[in-house]
């Protein structure tokens, strides 16, 4: 799942890419690693914004994205609509949306007309509801990008490798599924 997300990422970042299926989605239950995988990439990569969707309203979720992508912003959803272009009409820039699912479709559309009018890509993040809502509008169903990316429930085998990796430890396979049990499968 995070070498798929880092795919992903790269694809939509990729200045060859085309614009016309721009916006990723990635989904998973609570718990999966989506958000880990995501902020990752956003600090890796200085051309990235992150952003955690708290409830915004339309104006307030493009002052914060504005913000982060410039660093200044503006009271007026149209002041910062031009802002965001004027910062990605040079250089392409990524804008993840975590907890997208949180979203309601109208801010959803906002961003689709942001990704279409101002060629910006964006990745939604959410659980699983989030790919139902968007089927709900063809307009944003047509600019998903495929393969969209689903967190899997952690197994065993990823957890091997995952401890193996990152601290050098070899567990047994019933170590590892008790562990996967403990966790509920959760990163």
């Amino acid at each position: 799942d995070f070498n798929a997300v880092y795919g992903l990422c790269n694809g939509l970042m990729d200045p060859k890419s085309s614009l016309t299926a721009s916006i990723g989605m990635v989904t998973g239950l609570a718990g999966r690693g989506k958000t880990t995988t995501v902020r990752r990439y956003a600090v890796e990569h200085t051309d990235v914004v992150y952003i955690l969707y708290m409830g915004y309203s339309k104006s307030s979720l493009f002052r914060v994205i504005a913000e982060e992508m410039t660093g200044r912003s503006y009271s007026s959803y149209y002041k910062n609509l031009q802002l965001i272009m004027e910062a990605t009409r040079a250089y392409r820039k990524l804008i993840i949306i975590d907890e997208a699912d949180r979203m309601p479709l109208s801010q959803i559309e906002d961003l689709r007309t942001l990704n279409e009018s101002g060629s910006v890509p964006i990745l939604l993040v959410g659980e699983p509801s989030l790919a139902s809502m968007t089927k709900k509008a063809d307009r944003i169903e047509s600019r998903i990008r495929k393969p969209r990316i689903e967190f899997h429930p952690l197994d065993y085998v990823v957890l091997s490798t995952l401890y193996k990796e990152a601290c050098g430890l070899t567990l047994t396979k019933g170590v590892a599924e008790k562990l996967v049990r403990a966790a509920n499968a959760d990163f």
